[in-house]
């Protein structure tokens, strides 16, 4: 009896406790929904899917809290005591009340090839309310589960009362596409409607900034509401104007615009744009610049958008001052930096001029400027800008910490050499300052030489393992040298004159050749020194394969030929008539043409066609027809003849060139002044030249019109007459021309020549093959063939020598960059000397300066020399120039 009583009183403890507990988590208010088997229509089997659609849709109308379904075993057997086995609308309401179900959904299921479509009715029982239709579809089966959530949702919310948005439309707009204003509308088309979000789209739309005003109709639908939003456009910018702007280009300024015509109107955007324009002029120097801007209606739906701008004065930089730098010198980093302080040149160099930009980049090359001076911890803060005015100054705050040392250099990784050896390619030794620049050049070096053993992708990182304490680092050189690599195709683009071939020859690859840095960059070198391209790019890509590479060569044409007929003048020749007719590439062969006439008091014919590549060889073959009528102080000359000439590279050595060249020629020495020299005047007549000149050159010079490193260095030995006939004599020539780069992509070239000609057979030396020098090709600041041996009889005569010296030295600086104009200062000296004397380093000198410029008319050369030490008959000064002459 007690263990009954302790059970029935803890029955009613469970009950007392579990009762109020379970009103609390019921809701009294909810729809009670049948959903029915669905009915199948399917090209193939889908039973799987077909039962279970019922209890999952089930399970998520249930979701809501306000909604209860029924069993799907209650339903079915229903239906079985009912007797209904197809459903519709009537035997759904029939159904609805046997359960006494609020609502009855009504299911089909239909899978035609990928593509499913679930479609549902729900009915009331009660036929008070409308059936109303919701379905999903799909291409796939994979968004069958999503659809049911989607559907569930959709049932749920008509179930429940809730107003759906069934449709979204824009209204208004003329410019701005639908698209972009649906973008900005958060609301969607089965969302449940909600004036508080309607409310943020409104804002959301005005916040684009094209419209000035928005409004929102509704209409009722018998699925819900159809929502339009009805926007008024801004006006369309037709027209924009800048203002006042004196020195600053109009198009500069448009550059700088991000609004643009026929667009709407933004005022934010013309705001933020008339405050670009301020920094714009901010970054030219102008501190004092006043930009404002103001919109003009041009009718109900136009508009233009006027910038007005007061430009004032533009401020120059008076002073950039350092704070903190205890070691380096303020003046030593100015100097790597591209702002710079106003100074007397400042209107060539444009010195004192400020750009915000240039001035970031420049706190970069100081930190760099440090780095190469050993201070790694260096630290270079904000710079400081003031301005009055009419001057800007700059304070640039440095903490240069201590300088570090290498106290150990490595190489490590894959090693293609011993480690000793590879150490002999670097340049950064033990115990001497942390030098960023240094190691990046023996990264390249290294790069290069592991690029000649044919790995293009070797790569190299610099490991620093730094001491803090020391103020030292061990630097390792840390190499990766990947796979070799092969060129698997080289592909030529951009040559519509020339012919593949013509290029091909100049590369010094192949396809299927392993890959060579150092070929790369001479076929490059080779294929520019052609001089038919205005451009020469080459570039790699992967191949099919890691071990490959493809090489695209882009060339870019530019005219090889011309046909000319005019005057011109030079300081040698005078005033001359000119026809000629020449071709560097023949036909796109590489052919190279020349028809030429030239009048005046000097004349010159010619017709020359070389074959650079015979028999597609590395051997060159042509002629040259000439007859050059050239006058002198005097004497006069006429020289007619012919000549033939063969080249072949020697021994495979591509940079030397073996030539082999006949000569023969008439010269006739003609009005010869009475007072002229003895030496000259036994040399009037006619006589014969027939020569074979031999010939060994090495060329090595990077670009042929514009050489800043290299060397050309020739020797030749030219022997007439004997069995050839004519006159006797042999002439040896021997010309060495070296350039060597420098900082600012300036260089400086260093020449010199010696010849020596001597008559044999009891001839003597010809006058006309005498060496006299003076003039643009060999001692500038002289008259032409001024300088030499002077008459016996006549020493006002110059006879010329046997023998002679030359030397002469330029340094080259650009100019003009993009138009490659040089300009350049020289020092030369030189002389002839006669026959019987030796060669005497008392030497006739001269300086000067010149321009020179690969136009479009051919090679322009300015220069203006000044001779030393000018003799009684000699001019101070030389002033001479030429078109169309090689240099």
């Amino acid at each position: 009896m007690k263990k009954f009583l302790f059970s029935f009183g803890f029955f009613i403890f469970l009950i007392w406790i579990i009762v109020p507990l379970s009103g609390y988590g019921e809701e009294e208010d909810f729809s009670l929904v049948m959903v029915s088997p669905f009915q199948v229509h399917s090209d193939e089997p889908i039973d799987y899917i077909v039962k279970s659609l019922p209890q999952m849709l089930s399970s998520r109308l249930e979701a809501d809290k306000k909604i209860k379904t029924l069993d799907e075993l209650v339903v079915t057997e229903t239906m079985e005591k009912l007797g209904i086995t197809t459903l519709d609308e009537e035997s759904a309401r029939k159904i609805g009340k046997a359960v006494k179900a609020d609502w009855v959904i009504l299911g089909t299921i239909t899978k035609i090839r990928n593509s499913i479509s679930l479609d549902t009715k729900i009915v009331d029982p009660s036929a008070h309310r409308p059936t109303v239709s919701v379905f999903y579809q799909d291409k796939s089966l994979k968004g069958l589960i999503n659809g049911v959530d989607i559907l569930a949702q959709r049932i749920g919310n008509k179930i429940s009362g809730k107003v759906i948005v069934t449709g979204i439309s824009i209204h208004g707009n003329r410019l701005i596409e639908d698209e972009a204003i649906l973008y900005q509308i958060k609301t969607r088309v089965g969302d449940v409607f909600s004036q508080e979000k309607i409310q943020e789209d409104i804002q959301n739309i005005y916040n684009m900034g094209y419209f000035n005003d928005i409004k929102v109709d509704s209409t009722d639908e018998p699925l819900g509401k159809k929502i339009t939003f009805i926007v008024k456009e801004n006006p369309e910018i037709t027209e924009i104007r800048i203002t006042g702007n004196k020195e600053v280009g109009t198009s500069e300024i448009q550059d700088e615009l991000d609004i643009k015509l026929h667009t709407i109107l933004d005022y934010n955007k013309v705001k933020d744009n008339a405050l670009k324009i301020r920094r714009f002029y901010k970054g030219k120097g102008y501190y004092n610049a006043l930009v404002d801007y103001k919109v003009q209606y041009l009718g109900s739906d136009k508009a233009a958008v006027i910038f007005e701008i007061v430009e004032h004065h533009p401020m120059k930089i008076k002073k950039i001052t350092f704070v903190g730098n205890k070691n380096l010198k303020s003046k030593k980093i100015k100097k790597i930096m591209e702002t710079r302080e106003k100074s007397l040149l400042s209107f060539i160099t444009g010195a004192g001029t400020f750009k915000e930009e240039a001035l970031q980049h420049d706190l970069d090359r100081i930190r760099a400027f440090y780095y190469d001076h050993g201070y790694l911890d260096i630290k270079v803060g904000e710079p400081k800008i003031t301005h009055d005015e009419k001057w800007i100054y700059i304070t640039i705050p440095v903490e240069e910490g201590e300088q570090y040392r290498i106290s150990e250099v490595k190489i490590a990784g894959d090693l293609i050499e011993p480690e000793e050896n590879l150490l002999k390619q670097v340049k950064v030794t033990k115990d001497e300052l942390f030098n960023r620049k240094k190691i990046h050049d023996d990264i390249m070096a290294l790069t290069d030489l592991y690029g000649e053993y044919g790995y293009a992708f070797a790569d190299i990182t610099p490991l620093t393992n730094i001491n803090a304490d020391n103020k030292t680092v061990v630097l390792t050189y840390d190499i990766a040298k990947g796979q070799k690599v092969y060129f698997e195709k080289i592909n030529i683009t951009g040559n519509t004159r020339t012919r593949d071939k013509v290029i091909r020859r100049e590369m010094r690859i192949r396809e299927e050749d392993l890959y060579s840095n150092k070929k790369l960059k001479k076929s490059r070198e080779r294929i520019n020194n052609l001089g038919y391209f205005e451009e020469v790019k080459i570039n790699t890509q992967k191949g099919s394969a890691p071990n490959k590479m493809t090489l695209e060569v882009k060339v870019k044409e530019k005219p090889t030929g011309m046909i000319s007929a005019g005057a011109g003048y030079s300081s040698v020749d005078n005033l001359v008539g000119i026809f000629q007719i020449s071709q560097n590439n023949f036909m796109g062969k590489g052919l190279r043409l020349t028809l030429m006439a030239q009048l005046g008091g000097n004349s010159r014919y010619r017709i020359a066609l070389t074959e650079p590549y015979l028999f597609d060889k590395e051997i060159s073959a042509g002629f040259d027809l000439f007859s050059i009528d050239l006058e002198y102080e005097d004497f006069d000359t006429e020289n007619k003849g012919v000549g033939l000439s063969l080249g072949v590279v020697p021994f495979g050595l591509e940079d030397y060139r073996l030539g082999f060249e006949y000569n023969y020629s008439d010269v006739k020495i003609s009005d010869v002044e009475p007072d002229a020299d003895y030496e000259i005047r036994a040399s009037e007549g006619t006589t014969q030249t027939s020569s074979i000149t031999t010939s060994l050159t090495r060329d090595t010079v990077d670009d042929r019109f514009y050489p800043m490193r290299g060397s050309v260095n020739s020797i030749s030995l030219e022997l007439a007459g004997g069995l050839l006939g004519g006159e006797n004599f042999f002439k040896m020539i021997i010309d060495s021309r070296w350039y060597f780069p420098f900082k600012w992509e300036t260089a400086f070239m260093a020449r010199g020549s010696a010849g020596y000609a001597k008559g044999y057979g009891g001839d003597d030396l010809p006058v006309f093959e005498r060496f006299f020098l003076g003039g643009l090709d060999s001692l500038r600041g002289f008259e032409y063939r001024s300088v030499g041996p002077r008459g016996k009889e006549n020493p006002g005569d110059v006879v010329g020598g046997n023998k002679m010296m030359l030397f002469n030295f330029e340094y080259l600086f650009p100019l003009i960059k993009a138009a490659k104009i040089r300009g350049l200062v020289f020092f030369d000296m030189g002389n002839s000397f006669r026959e019987g004397e030796n060669f005497d380093f008392d030497l006739r000198k001269s300086v000067g300066w010149g321009i020179r410029w690969q136009s479009p008319f051919g090679p322009l050369r300015i220069e203006w020399g000044l001779n030393l030490d000018p003799k009684e008959d000699e001019d101070r000064s030389q002033f001479e120039f030429s078109v169309g002459t090689g240099f």
